[in-house]
């Protein structure tokens, strides 16, 4: 609410000191802290007619209406797919293909590693360094998609 910093507190005890004068200034406190008991009191009172209103007002319906899509997403998939049939067909098929692409991943890279990058006569007679170039593989080294 305030930011006041303990700089701030003395300097403002320090005037309330010299203006109230040290015999008042026990009473005046008291009666400072007084009012800033009712003002705290009527801050919770006004923050709890607020949350009855809030209940009155039927506020929970819209949270509801909020979570609402979430249901009608399961209620869907309840539908489609009662048993999960479905479901598991799918996420057996996506996990054949992830095996067979790192297979496949695995079979290029021993391929690429055993065979040195071919060099064009020309440039290795010029002495001039040229960029490789991967030499043709025959089908048969290839790897096979599973099909069914």
């Amino acid at each position: 609410m305030l930011d006041l910093g303990w700089t701030e507190l003395l300097v403002i005890g320090a005037i309330a000191l010299v203006v109230v004068g040290p015999k008042d200034l026990p009473r005046v406190l008291r009666y400072l802290g007084y009012w800033m008991g009712k003002a705290r009191s009527m801050a919770r009172e006004f923050q709890r007619a607020i949350d009855q209103y809030a209940k009155e007002a039927d506020l929970d319906d819209v949270k509801k209406a909020v979570q609402t899509p979430s249901r009608l997403r399961g209620a869907v998939k309840n539908a489609i797919d009662p048993k999960g049939a479905i479901t598991k067909d799918m996420a057996e098929t996506e996990a054949a293909l992830k095996q067979g692409l790192k297979e496949a991943g695995t079979e290029t890279a021993k391929d690429t590693a055993t065979q040195p990058p071919a060099i064009p006569a020309a440039a290795s007679d010029a002495g001039t360094a040229a960029p490789a170039q991967r030499t043709p593989q025959p089908e048969d080294d290839k790897p096979k998609v599973q099909t069914g």
